[in-house]
C-alpha cells in the first residue's frame, strides 16, 4: 500500500511536468495541432514497443508484455478505454482554447476539479459508501469551483492584463466544458476495474487484456487528433515533432504509473485515492510554477479557490484511507 501511495505522489509531480509542457505548446493554434499529432504518433509507437522491454526487465518495472487476447476480451476493454481517450482528447482540446483566454493555473484547477465526477459516479452507480470526510471533500471542491469562477468574473487578468469581458465568459464556459469532458474520461478509465459491477453476468477483464489499456488509449488519441489535423490541413514541423516526443515520453510514463497504481491500490480498496491525491499535488506545484515563472496575476478569490480545491482533493483522498 505504501508503494501505491508513493506512486500516487510521483504521478502528481509528473502531471505537473505534463501541464508545463502542454501550456507552453498551446500558444499558437496551428502549431498546437501539429504538436498533438506528433505527440500521439510517438506515444502510440512507445506504447506498442515498450511492453516488449518488460520481457527482459523484471515484471512491472516497465509494462506487462502485450499478449494476444481474444477479440471479445479486447472489445470489453475497448468499451471503456476508447471513450476515455475520446473524452480526454476533447477535454484537453477545449482546455487548450480556455488557456488562451485567461490564467493557465485557474483553467488547470477548474478542469481538474473534474475528480468529483468519478466520485459522484461511484456513489450513484457503484453504490460506493460515503462518509463525513467524503462529503466534506466533495463540498470543498464545489466551493472551490465557485470561488475560481467568481474570481474570474471579478477581474481576472492574463499576462498582459488586457482581457475583455467576453473573453472571461468564454474562459469560464470552456474551462467548465473541459471539466466535464475530462471527468467523463476519468470515469471511463476506472471502468475496467469495475466491469463486473456494470455487467454482473460478465467475467472480469483479465490481467493480460488490461495490458492493452495504454496502447488502446494512444491509438485512439492518434486517430482523433489525426482527423483534426487532416481537417485543418496541418503540416508537421521538426520543432513540434521534438516537443511532441518530450511530451509523449512524459505522458506515457504517467499513464503507465497511473494504471499500475490503480491496480495496486485496488487490492486494498483504495483506488479512489489515486486521482484526488495525485491531482492535488499537481495543482499545488503547477500553481507555484505559474506564479513564479509565468508571472500570472491571480484575483484573491482565485487564490482562495485554488487553495480550497487543493485542500478538498487531499481530504477526498484521505477519506479513502480512513
Amino acid at each position: 500500500m505504501i508503494i501505491g501511495i508513493g506512486l500516487t505522489f510521483l504521478i502528481g509531480i509528473i502531471w505537473m511536468l505534463v501541464a508545463i509542457v502542454y501550456s507552453s505548446c498551446t500558444r499558437d493554434r496551428s502549431s498546437f495541432l501539429l504538436f498533438m499529432v506528433s505527440f500521439y504518433f510517438l506515444y502510440t509507437l512507445i506504447a506498442f514497443i515498450c511492453p516488449f522491454i518488460s520481457q527482459i526487465i523484471p515484471q512491472g518495472l516497465v509494462l506487462m508484455p502485450l499478449k494476444i487476447v481474444s477479440a471479445k476480451e479486447l472489445f470489453k476493454l475497448a468499451l471503456c478505454i476508447v471513450p476515455a481517450a475520446v473524452f480526454g482528447s476533447a477535454g484537453y482540446f477545449t482546455f487548450s482554447i480556455a488557456m488562451s483566454k485567461g490564467n493557465v493555473s485557474v483553467a488547470w484547477g477548474i478542469m481538474n476539479s473534474s475528480i468529483i465526477l468519478p466520485f459522484l459516479f461511484g456513489l450513484l452507480i457503484f453504490k460506493d459508501k460515503i462518509n463525513a470526510t467524503n462529503l466534506l471533500g466533495m463540498l470543498m471542491i464545489f466551493v472551490a469551483l465557485f470561488f475560481m469562477v467568481k474570481g474570474k468574473q471579478n477581474g481576472v487578468t492574463d499576462l498582459k492584463n488586457n482581457k475583455k469581458p467576453e473573453h472571461v465568459k468564454e474562459f469560464i464556459f470552456l474551462s467548465l466544458l473541459s471539466f466535464f469532458l475530462v471527468g467523463m474520461s476519468q470515469i471511463c478509465s476506472l471502468l475496467p476495474n469495475k466491469f463486473t459491477i456494470l455487467f454482473p453476468t460478465a467475467k472480469e477483464i483479465s490481467i493480460e487484456t488490461m495490458a492493452w489499456r495504454v496502447p488502446l488509449t494512444a491509438l485512439t488519441g492518434l486517430i482523433v487528433w489525426g482527423v483534426i489535423a487532416a481537417i485543418g490541413k496541418a503540416q508537421i514541423t521538426l520543432k513540434q515533432f521534438k516537443n511532441g516526443m518530450i511530451y509523449a515520453i512524459i505522458v506515457f510514463i504517467s499513464q503507465v504509473l497511473l494504471y499500475l497504481t490503480i491496480d495496486i491500490l485496488s487490492k486494498y480498496h483504495l483506488s479512489g485515492v489515486v486521482f484526488p491525491l495525485s491531482m492535488g499535488c499537481c495543482i499545488v506545484l503547477f500553481a507555484v510554477y505559474c506564479v513564479a515563472v509565468r508571472h500570472e496575476k491571480l484575483h484573491l478569490l482565485e487564490k482562495v479557490g485554488l487553495g480550497i480545491l487543493t485542500l478538498g482533493l487531499f481530504i477526498q483522498a484521505f477519506s479513502s484511507i480512513v
